[in-house]
């Protein structure tokens, strides 16, 4: 079967559900996040968990065990890919009805990708152009090869679980940066995922994403240098929150969240109050969502994405 029947088929959008769960899982384990009242202000956090792969375990029976565990066997899920496995970058939008758009962007950024045009999924969204600084719209395009995408399907399909959408890991945190008491005004969120090659940058309002950058993870090189990862990162976050300032905002962002590991916030903290014109705070969810969040902050960095997933937008039918 061709992959975008497979997707046809997995991806059920009918209807709509006061409760989602988020899904997001990387070679370490599997993390869940059952959130209910979706079509309230204020949805809960049923539940935020971060299990490892069970050894000689399929992948489809841990993620079928935990969904019969937290009584989450008929309720929609969103699986977020992790930022390593996808491929991120604005263009100019293609001059074509938006129901055509990501068809023809795939081929407007072929030479952009370090894998054959043939091998790619891609989709896109708009990037607000609140205060009309650009004269022709852009895009966001996300792009994943075929086969990662159908890897993820391989183990939702046994489980015989309803997959309602695959996000990214930007749009899934800006889903969570949209619960945050600074999102009228804009903030700025710096993720590092718990392993990996590559953290994110965010700069949204109002739950639009405005700005996402990739930003390397520290090397272990660089650190045995002596070098300051915070000093050597400031200036590339600087110069994408004075992009942001001048071409969406009109105003400087004045908050940047940091979430990492407790390891990685240490050595970055202090470096980028230093170097950064903007407050750096710590995400304390806790204060945002009824439920359990965990105290365990290596399960807490986990979940994110998945509880991000979680938090998107439900489309109510008539």
């Amino acid at each position: 079967m061709d992959i975008k029947q497979l997707l046809q088929k997995f991806l059920n959008k009918k209807g709509s559900s006061d409760a989602q769960v988020g899904l997001s899982w990387d070679d370490a384990g599997l993390s869940m996040a059952l959130v209910s009242g979706m079509l309230t202000d204020t949805p809960s956090v049923e539940v935020l968990h971060h299990t490892p792969w069970e050894e000689g375990v399929g992948r489809s029976l841990v993620l079928l065990g935990l969904a019969k565990r937290f009584d989450a066997l008929k309720v929609p899920y969103i699986f977020c890919l992790d930022l390593d496995s996808y491929s991120l970058f604005p263009n100019d939008a293609a001059d074509v009805p938006q129901s055509e758009l990501a068809q023809a962007m795939k081929w407007a950024v072929r030479d952009r990708l370090d894998f054959s045009v043939e091998e790619a999924i891609v989709d896109c969204f708009f990037i607000p152009d609140t205060i009309r600084v650009a004269t022709q719209r852009k895009v966001y395009v996300a792009a994943t090869r075929k086969e990662d995408v159908k890897k993820c399907l391989e183990v939702i399909r046994p489980t015989r679980l309803e997959l309602k959408a695959i996000e990214i890991t930007e749009l899934a945190l800006n889903n969570l940066a949209s619960f945050l008491p600074e999102s009228p005004k804009g903030l700025a969120l710096l993720y590092f995922p718990p392993a990996g090659e590559w953290g994110c940058l965010l700069v949204c309002r109002g739950g639009s994403l405005f700005l996402a950058r990739r930003v390397a993870a520290m090397s272990a090189d660089a650190l045995e240098l002596g070098i300051d990862p915070g000093r050597a990162m400031a200036s590339d976050v600087q110069r994408s929150l004075n992009y942001a300032e001048s071409n969406f905002f009109n105003q400087p962002v004045e908050i940047l969240y940091l979430v990492a590991t407790p390891e990685v916030d240490h050595l970055l903290r202090h470096s980028l109050t230093n170097h950064l014109n903007v407050r750096i705070k710590s995400l304390q969810l806790d204060f945002l969502f009824k439920g359990p969040i965990p105290e365990d902050p290596m399960a807490f960095i986990h979940t994110l994405p998945a509880l991000g997933a979680a938090l998107r937008s439900v489309e109510t039918t008539e």
